[in-house]
């Protein structure tokens, strides 16, 4: 075992009185062995803590390492500078393409990371129905069993699909509730539940979910809170009204702060959880309550009882912060070794190919010809109630356009004439997109053909397999050529985003393992992703987030018009729609 290791005179939060304290802070091999006053002699290796701020090291409860396109090795090594030692991953992205097997590949590389990486069993495989999206794999009840045997299992992952939970007491996620609660009872159940207010909440929660990490207002906050939800706050839910709330209403033993997803530009430039607490703090939430949202709540949620905190007995994952407003990280100890000093980072190499070697084969498809995305009277109909009320008018047909919004993920919906001709839709005289959604998985092909605008791009194209959460091939453009141009460099790329103008590719970010990550290092994807990122900008995109506003255009778990392979869905309606405009 190693020498004592004191931080000396150092100001330690006391989670459980939300205070600092000027304290002598002993670590005796990976645990905290005491938490003294200060006393000028001590055995062992010594540091001076005076100015400086110990915390826990912090622990995001609800994340998606898919979200940095990163696999776990070098996401893991990003973390270390922004005072990450513990995730709770929900691998559901990667489950949507390999199933049990992606799932396992994924924690086999994150134990051999510098942090503990824990797993959500992801509980929506898919996000909807067979009949509204096709995935690459699917998690049942079989499967729920297996993972249940991980040991690095803490609980379900969010369950996603409100509408079965509350409405369809047959459905599948009923199921998986079900045997997870029977053979694992002691273990919590995340939650996913957008705008749910009144019965219709309660009812969810009944079910046995008890979490939620959605866009928040105060009133869904106070409501969630009084109902007993463990109230996920990521960083677009955080307001000074909703911190104040907090404050006033002493609702902070029922917060925790935590990521969902962070693109691999803003990990770089901004940070991890690191940068929730900052901006938690700079929106109202003293210091104190917000490290504790992101150390010692978190950590009693998921039943991580040797963490969170610094206390005798707790495991040595703890923060020397330098500046305490501004949440400066100065250091990070993992079981009580030093895994990041600042001033001294270490350049990370390309990890090559870690995962089975069939994960860097998973775009099934054939390149694409113009033709394919053409629009035939007969796919315009397709799903339609009442074909007699969507007919042509003066030549041309009243269609649904999907119409993406710029301060949220959610779409609304927009009646659209286009012209037709020869028994075909002409939707590059429109102003509208085109977007398309491919199955990509070796299934069966199928593309489910749509209209967007909005807050899209204005010309050229864009094609990616990062599509939430079902991962096939979604394209977006203003002309066939363009559209085939991008989809086919995807499917050269066996994965990625490629966005395309004026008939060249002008930026692209491989992503070869499933199709939705790689194994560069966290620095070299950022750039890939702020060269993307400026392309669809440049492109007219005005969304603040761009690349996760494109991604959830085939989420069909997200309000309100949404669109997969499949076809145009509305879930709040729980049924397809044509793309013919029925009203």
């Amino acid at each position: 075992m190693r020498d004592w290791l004191w931080i000396q005179q150092v100001a330690c939060l006391n989670v459980y009185t939300k205070q600092f304290q000027i304290r002598d802070v002993g670590i005796l091999g990976d645990r905290i062995a005491a938490v003294e006053k200060p006393h000028m002699i001590r055995k062992g290796t010594c540091l001076d803590g005076r100015g400086m701020y110990l915390v826990p090291g912090l622990i995001d409860s609800h994340m998606h390492i898919e979200s940095t396109m990163a696999a776990p090795n070098p996401f893991a090594q990003a973390l270390l500078p922004c005072g990450v030692t513990t995730i709770v991953a929900e691998p559901h992205e990667i489950a949507n393409v390999f199933g049990v097997e992606g799932i396992l590949a994924m924690i086999e590389d994150g134990r051999q990371t510098p942090i503990d990486v824990f797993l959500g069993i992801p509980s929506s495989v898919p996000s909807t129905q067979d009949r509204f999206e096709t995935v690459g794999a699917e998690i049942g009840v079989d499967e729920v069993k297996q993972l249940l045997k991980v040991p690095e299992v803490v609980c379900l992952g969010e369950v996603m699909n409100y509408y079965d939970v509350v409405y369809a007491p047959d459905a599948k996620i009923h199921d998986l509730l079900a045997v997870f609660k029977a053979e694992a009872p002691h273990l919590p159940i995340e939650g996913h539940c957008p705008m749910l207010m009144g019965d219709e909440l309660s009812r969810f929660i009944a079910a046995g979910i008890d979490s939620d990490h959605t866009l928040q207002t105060v009133e869904g906050m106070r409501e969630r809170v009084e109902k007993g939800v463990m109230v996920q706050v990521q960083e677009k839910s955080i307001h000074p009204e909703l911190m104040e709330a907090i404050v006033a209403e002493g609702l902070d033993s029922r917060i925790s702060l935590v990521t969902d997803d962070v693109m691999p530009d803003h990990l770089i430039e901004n940070g991890h959880l690191d940068h929730v607490v900052r901006r938690a703090i700079e929106a109202g939430l003293p210091p104190e309550t917000a490290i504790v949202c992101a150390t010692h709540i978190p950590a009693v949620r998921m039943k991580m009882d040797d963490r969170g905190a610094i206390a005798p007995g707790k495991l040595a994952d703890f923060l020397l912060l330098s500046d305490l407003e501004r949440f400066s990280v100065q250091a990070t100890y993992k079981n009580g070794e030093c895994v990041y000093q600042k001033g001294e980072e270490k350049s990370m190499n390309k990890v090559e190919k870690s995962f089975p070697a069939h994960f860097y084969q998973s775009v099934k498809l054939d390149p694409f010809e113009e033709k394919q995305f053409e629009i035939s009277m007969n796919e315009a109909f397709a799903h339609g109630e009442d074909k007699t009320q969507a007919k042509l008018v003066k030549g041309s047909l009243a269609c649904r356009q999907m119409m993406v919004q710029s301060d949220s993920n959610y779409t609304e919906e927009e009646l659209l004439h286009v012209p037709v001709s020869d028994n075909r839709l002409e939707w590059e005289e429109t102003s509208a997109a085109m977007i398309a959604v491919v199955e990509r998985h070796g299934k069966h092909g199928q593309m489910g053909k749509g209209l967007i605008g909005g807050a899209t791009i204005k010309r050229g194209a864009v094609a990616s397999t990062y599509a939430h959460d079902h991962h096939n091939l979604l394209v977006v453009g203003h002309s066939k050529a363009e559209m085939t141009l991008a989809a086919n460099r995807v499917i050269e790329l066996q994965g990625g985003i490629v966005v395309v103008e004026n008939g060249k590719i002008i930026a692209e970010m491989p992503l070869p393992i499933a199709g939705i990550l790689s194994e560069e290092p966290v620095t070299v994807l950022g750039s890939q992703m702020r060269k993307v990122r400026k392309a669809l900008n440049g492109l007219g995109y005005e969304h603040d987030d761009s690349i996760m506003s494109l991604c959830t255009n085939g989420l069909p778990v997200s309000p309100l018009l949404k669109i997969t392979d499949r076809g145009l869905m509305k879930l709040s309606e729980n049924r397809m729609v044509s793309l013919a405009w029925e009203n």
